[in-house]
Order: structure tokens, then C-alpha cells, then sequence
């Protein structure tokens, strides 16, 4: 079982397929397969994993998850013509967006927007909220601070669906303290 195991690993690290890796790994581990094996799987995971992360990044057209890419895939044994396609598209990123230069002013307007984004985020303002993640993007703020700002939104955008909903299909409180002053008779000027 071991050397099914381990013959498993072997071909799961050279498809390259994540998940199928992850699946011999685990049997690997439950088995017994040797530690060398098993770490070298894992090493061969966390730069497919890189690998993933930096196609996403470069996708994203966001300087520092870019940077933040970059950076993981130059400590692991990362395909050299990816790395070079991702410092390409770093530097094609930084010379269209001149807030990103080496001017002194990006980290300034990047802390700027990331002060915006909480503001907004912590605010109920559906449209301020999107302007905000708008600039913070285009600035290259965190990517995980942009992730929970969405996150906001769609708690928004469900309240308002609900509160809209709610609007449409519920009186309100004037008609109906008068409806039931319109069904009653009240007392007649006869009496």
C-alpha cells in the first residue's frame, strides 16, 4: 500500500494537477509513506499553489498583489518565464498608473484610500461604499481589505433588497390606524 501510495505522489507531482496532489498527499501521510516524499510533494504544492496566486495576481492588475506574488514565487522554484511574464506586467502596471511611482506620494494616497474604504465600510452608504472600493482598487490597496469592503457591500445591497422589499409589501402606520376608522360606524348625528 505504501508503494501505491507512494507511486501515486510521484505522479500526482508530476501532473502538476493541485488537487490530485492534495489527494496523494493525504494518502501518503495516512500510510506511511518516507517524510523526504512527503515534503518534497509539499514543496511541489506550494509552488503550484504560487504559481496560482501569481496568474491571479497578474490578472488583477493590482500593483501590490503583484508585488506580494512576486515576492512568494522568487523563494520557491517558480517557472522562470511566469515570474518574468508577472515583473513584466509589474512594470508595465507601475509606469500606467503614475500614483504607483517611486514619488513618495503612493504609500501616502494608498493610506488615504484604505482610510476612505473603513470609513465607508463602516458607514451605510451603498454608493459611497462602491466609490470608495473604486479609488482603493485602482490604487492598489490591500487585497484582503478590498475583500472584506465587498463583503460590506453585499450585506448592504441584502438590506436594501429587504428594506425594499418590506416597503412594498407593508403598510404603513398611518393606513393602519385609518382603515379601521373608515370600517367603523361612528356615531351619527341623529343620536
Amino acid at each position: 500500500e505504501k508503494e501505491e501510495a507512494f507511486e501515486a505522489l510521484r505522479q500526482a507531482v508530476g501532473s502538476r494537477d493541485e488537487q490530485d496532489l492534495r489527494q496523494a498527499l493525504e494518502k501518503a501521510k495516512d500510510v506511511g509513506v518516507a517524510d523526504e516524499a512527503i515534503e518534497d510533494a509539499e514543496e511541489a504544492l506550494a509552488e503550484i499553489e504560487a504559481e496560482a496566486g501569481l496568474v491571479a495576481a497578474i490578472k488583477s492588475n493590482n500593483v501590490k498583489s503583484l508585488e506580494d506574488a512576486i515576492a512568494q514565487c522568487e523563494e520557491l522554484d517558480v517557472d522562470d518565464d511566469l515570474l518574468e511574464q508577472a515583473n513584466k506586467s509589474l512594470r508595465e502596471l507601475k509606469a500606467a498608473v503614475p500614483s504607483t511611482q517611486e514619488n513618495g506620494t503612493s504609500e501616502r494616497e494608498r493610506s488615504k484610500a484604505e482610510d476612505a474604504l473603513a470609513d465607508a465600510a463602516g458607514g451605510e452608504d451603498v454608493a459611497v461604499l462602491r466609490r470608495a472600493m473604486e479609488h482603493a482598487e485602482h490604487l492598489g490597496v490591500d487585497p484582503e481589505m478590498l475583500d472584506e469592503a465587498k463583503e460590506r457591500l453585499a450585506e448592504l445591497e441584502a438590506e436594501e433588497d429587504i428594506d425594499g422589499q418590506e416597503e412594498n409589501g407593508k403598510k404603513t402606520s398611518a393606513d393602519v390606524e385609518v382603515e379601521p376608522l373608515l370600517m367603523k360606524p361612528g356615531p351619527s348625528a341623529c343620536e
